[in-house]
């Protein structure tokens, strides 16, 4: 497949939904969205976020679980240079606030509850003490802070967001399109924080198509290929990984709200996912659990592998697919350091029967 002639993230949206406005980008849940649809959500998103001050090189977190929300302000902010700044949904109060404070936000975009997750709750006091959130904001919770209602159905929560940009100016909208290069910041992903403060690591808008593109011709990923995300958006392999390499192909994201093993199988089967996007231990977790059936699958034809010959043996043995790639990175190498080329099926026997991690 030949690359898009895009090297930011916004015009990659941009350049995919003219050729194919009408396939499908996302689906979450019992909400899809077309790529013409995702493309007019990002361009109000992104038209709101000009008139609450936010340009070029100013941060925006958000803070989002995993919802066509999150995937719309992923792009609305790459469409104007402005620098996403994905909070992990696990983090604690205090977690949150460090990384607020870190990361010199201008503005947040949170919803208010996400699993047991009282957010209104949890960042008050927080906002308001921070110098770093400033500006207009079009809510009266919050200064410098656009709460969603969880309450919306996803893809809707962001209608009253939408309503603040109405009057930015189609000139206006273009002037900042034109002026983002691909050698502009896209993203800060925040990483470990286990055993010490997490680290924000800077990825560039050219990076991550030029990545996510060639990540995708490693996994064979091919326009009419309907591609599972079990892990978090927040993450690398979700962010920088798995969500580029499904719109450089002009493929369908499946969106997993949040994993467990019953759901993952349940939304494999029911959206027809032909690729896996998930970790070593989703695999294993879908493998072991009770509602589990190789049938149930059926509709993979490969995905990633883990680095392990095991999880590689189970995705073809077990899961049934054709093909699996293994891959290792960091966040640093956006998401990649290494990949390997698709593994067939006697591959993975005899690299499970020699209990190695070579790479085919």
């Amino acid at each position: 497949m030949e690359m898009p002639v895009a090297r930011t993230a916004g015009k990659l949206l941009d350049e995919v939904a003219a050729r194919e406005p009408t396939k499908t980008a996302i689906i979450c849940g019992d909400v899809s969205l077309s790529y013409g649809e995702l493309n007019e959500q990002v361009n109000r998103g992104a038209r709101s976020l000009l008139a609450l001050g936010a340009g070029r090189g100013d941060h925006v977190a958000v803070l989002i679980g995993n919802r066509p929300e999150w995937v719309v302000m992923y792009f609305a902010t790459a469409r104007i240079g402005a620098v996403l700044v994905p909070l992990n949904t696990w983090y604690r109060r205090s977690e949150l606030e460090w990384t607020l404070r870190h990361t010199n936000a201008k503005l947040l975009v949170y919803i208010d509850k996400f699993l047991g997750h009282d957010y209104v709750d949890e960042l008050s006091g927080i906002i308001p003490q921070s110098d770093a959130l400033v500006g207009e904001s079009a809510s009266p919770r919050r200064a410098g802070a656009i709460v969603l209602d969880s309450s919306q159905p996803p893809a809707s929560a962001l209608d009253d967001f939408f309503t603040i940009g109405r009057d930015v100016s189609d000139e206006r909208l273009a002037a900042a399109v034109d002026a983002v290069t691909p050698d502009d910041v896209h993203c800060i992903l925040y990483t470990s924080g286990s055993t010490a403060d997490p680290k924000g690591v800077p990825l560039r808008q050219g990076g991550i198509v030029e990545n996510g593109f060639g990540i995708g011709e490693r996994r064979g990923l091919v326009p009419s290929d309907r591609v599972w995300l079990g892990s978090p958006l927040f993450y690398a392999l979700g962010a920088v990984n798995a969500l580029p390499a499904t719109v450089t192909h002009g493929a369908t994201l499946i969106v997993q709200g949040h994993f467990t093993a019953a759901s993952a199988i349940d939304t494999i089967e029911r959206d027809q996912a032909t690729m896996f996007y998930g970790t070593s231990n989703m695999i294993r977790a879908i493998r072991d659990d009770p509602s589990y059936a190789p049938k149930r699958l059926s509709s993979l034809r490969g995905g990633a592998a883990g680095i392990s010959g095991e999880e590689r043996r189970i995705l073809i043995e077990e899961f049934g697919a054709t093909g699996a790639t293994p891959s290792y990175g960091s966040t640093e190498t956006y998401g990649n350091a290494a990949g390997g080329s698709k593994m067939t099926q006697s591959e993975a026997n005899a690299a499970t029967s020699s209990n190695t991690s070579d790479w085919s």
